[in-house]
């Protein structure tokens, strides 16, 4: 499998993996993975399917497998591209992905450089309250 490690403020692991890979394999990585500690990170899986990509999501924190994280779902619809598209697309690149709930969109503009630099990155879908805590 191919693992991409973006850091986006939260360290976030990019699984290139079947989707319905188990659960103790994202368990493993969040906890396990040395160069992540001592915080430990998100862990999203990702494949492609039907017109988009397919992601799972376990977020540190909640410390459960989550309908989808923002971070997470642009984050994988990035690494999804730069794995699949070896080299760089002139123009808008859009994403259809499919969460464990909705399906939402990712598009963003890639630099004309070598760089890997993303400009204009939007995530649209719906959004709606899960959870109030009440501290």
């Amino acid at each position: 499998f191919l693992m991409d490690h973006l850091d986006l403020l939260t360290q976030i692991v990019i699984l290139l993996v079947p989707v319905d890979g188990g659960l103790g394999l994202l368990l493993n990585i969040r906890f396990n993975a040395q160069e992540l500690q001592p915080v430990g990170a998100n862990v999203n899986f990702v494949e492609p399917c039907s017109e988009g990509i397919c992601v799972r999501t376990y977020e540190k924190g909640v410390e459960d497998e989550t309908f989808a994280c923002g971070t997470g779902i642009v984050a994988s619809a990035i690494a999804y591209h730069i794995n699949d598209m070896h080299g760089h697309n002139e123009g808008r690149i859009q994403y259809v992905v499919y969460a464990k709930r909705d399906v939402l969109s990712v598009d963003f503009i890639d630099s004309e450089s070598d760089e890997l630099f993303y400009t204009d990155v939007w995530l649209t879908g719906p959004a709606e309250c899960v959870a109030e805590i009440v501290l």
